[in-house]
C-alpha cells in the first residue's frame, strides 16, 4: 500500500473563509492547551496521553462554547494526537520540544479525518461545518481518500491536501551495477553535477525574487504596528516569499524527476550532508538555504523508491573533492579552488566533477555485494586509471 497526497487550490466564499480561519484558531488553541496540560502533568510526575486529553475536551467545550460551534470534534482530537506524537518524538531524541503556536507565525491548518466528500466532477469539497467549497482539480485523486488537510498560506490563499491510500506496491530495488550507477554532487555555484557529465545550474530567477524580498522587508519594518499599511506590506512580502518558494520547489521537482526517471540509472549515490551545521557559516548560510538540499534529497528519496532505484548515501567526511584517482589527497584544497592539478599524476581536476565521480566510487564500495571481489568491483567502478581519466575529463 502507498500513501499519496494531492494538493489543490480551493476558493471559499467570504463566510467559508471566516469559518476556516475560526477552525484554524480552534486547532491552535487546543494545541497550546494540550501542551500546557502535558507540561503541568510532567512537573507533577504524571503522564498524559492523547486519549487522556481527549477525555478532557468535553469539559473544555462547556467552558468555551465556541470550540463546539467553530470546529469539528474530530479535528480537535487529531490535533491532540499530533501533539502527543511531537512530545514522544522529543523524548526519543528524534525532534525538538514542541512549542506554543502563535498567530501569524505558524502554519494555519486543520485536519478533517472523516465526514467529508470529494466530488471532482462538480469541482467541490464538502467539509463539516463549512459546506461545499469550490476546488480546482488539476488531477483526479486516485485511491481511497483517508483524510483532508485544509491549510492557509501567509498570503491568504487556501489549499486542500487530499491523502489517498493506493493499492500499489513499490517495485523491488534494482541490483547494484557499476554500469548503471551515477554519483551526484550538490553545490552552490552549480546546484548538482553528475558523474556522467550532466550539470544542473542554480536558477537565477530565485535570486531576483530574493532581492525584491529584501526591499519589501525593509518597507514592512518601518510601518506602524497594528496599522493597515503594515498589513498591506506584510501581504506583499508574503506573496514574494510564496513566489520564491514556488519557483524553488518547481526547480527541485524537475531535477529530482529527471534523475529518478532515467531508464539507464539503477543506483544514485549522494553525500550525507550536515546542512544544519553548514548553516552556522553566516557567510554562506543564505546561499545554502536558497539551495534547499535537504528538500531535494527528500524528493529524490521517495521518487527513487517509486521507481525501484537504489539511493545510496556516503559518509559526510569522505574526501570527495580532494581525492585524486591515483590516490593522492589534496589537503590544502579550499572552497575558492574550483579546479586543481594533481602533483603526483599531473591530471587537472574539475572540483565538482571529481567529487561526483568519487561519490559514485564510494557508494559502490559501500554497496559491495557478497561474492564480488574488490578487484572486480574496482575495475567496474572505474578505479582503473584509464577509465577514471575518461570519466573525469568527460564534459
Amino acid at each position: 500500500m502507498r500513501l499519496r497526497a494531492y494538493k489543490y487550490r480551493i476558493y471559499p466564499s467570504k463566510k467559508q473563509s471566516c469559518n476556516i480561519r475560526k477552525a484554524c484558531g480552534c486547532r491552535r488553541f487546543v494545541y497550546n492547551w494540550g501542551l500546557e496540560q502535558k507540561q503541568l502533568a510532567y512537573q507533577q510526575g504524571k503522564k498524559l496521553t492523547a486519549i487522556d486529553l481527549a477525555n478532557k475536551l468535553p469539559d473544555l467545550k462547556k467552558k468555551l462554547p465556541w470550540l463546539r460551534t467553530d470546529s469539528n470534534a474530530q479535528s480537535l482530537q487529531t490535533t491532540l494526537r499530533d501533539l502527543d506524537i511531537a512530545y514522544t518524538r522529543f523524548f526519543k531524541k528524534v525532534g525538538n520540544f514542541p512549542t506554543y503556536k502563535k498567530k501569524y507565525r505558524s502554519k494555519e491548518s486543520f485536519h478533517v479525518p472523516q465526514s467529508f466528500k470529494v466530488d471532482h466532477e462538480d469541482g467541490t469539497l464538502k467539509l463539516p461545518k463549512i459546506g461545499n467549497v469550490k476546488t480546482i482539480f488539476d488531477r483526479i485523486p486516485k485511491g481511497k481518500v483517508r483524510s483532508i488537510t485544509i491549510s492557509m498560506s501567509r498570503s491568504g490563499k487556501f489549499f486542500a491536501s487530499v491523502l489517498c491510500e493506493q493499492d500499489i506496491e513499490d517495485p523491488e530495488l534494482k541490483p547494484v551495477d557499476p554500469k548503471t550507477t551515477i554519483g551526484v554532487d550538490v553545490g552552490i555555484k552549480s546546484f548538482a553535477v553528475c558523474s556522467d557529465g550532466r550539470t544542473f545550474e542554480t536558477p537565477k530567477n530565485i535570486r531576483k525574487v530574493m532581492s525584491r524580498i529584501k526591499f519589501l522587508s525593509r518597507q514592512h519594518s518601518v510601518k506602524t504596528k497594528g496599522g493597515k499599511n503594515r498589513e498591506r506590506a506584510r501581504l506583499r512580502l508574503a506573496r514574494e516569499y510564496e513566489k520564491a518558494t514556488n519557483r524553488r520547489n518547481d526547480f527541485l521537482h524537475k531535477v529530482s524527476h529527471q534523475l529518478a526517471n532515467e531508464n539507464q540509472v539503477g543506483t544514485i549515490c549522494v553525500e550525507d550532508l550536515n546542512v544544519k551545521g553548514m548553516l552556522k557559516n553566516h557567510k554562506l548560510a543564505g546561499a545554502i538555504s536558497d539551495c534547499s538540499w535537504s528538500e531535494f534529497f527528500r524528493m529524490l528519496s521517495y521518487k527513487c523508491k517509486w521507481r525501484g532505484i537504489r539511493l545510496v548515501k556516503i559518509g559526510r567526511f569522505e574526501p570527495s573533492s580532494k581525492l585524486c584517482p591515483c590516490g593522492f589527497k589534496n589537503d590544502t584544497l579550499t572552497l575558492t579552488d574550483r579546479s586543481w592539478t594533481c602533483p603526483k599524476c599531473g591530471q587537472v581536476h574539475d572540483r565538482d566533477l571529481l567529487a561526483a565521480n568519487n561519490i559514485r566510487r564510494f557508494g559502490l564500495a559501500k554497496e559491495t555485494t557478497v561474492g564480488t571481489t574488490a578487484e572486480k568491483l574496482g575495475e567496474l567502478s572505474g578505479s582503473n586509471t584509464e577509465v577514471k581519466n575518461r570519466e573525469i575529463h568527460r564534459s
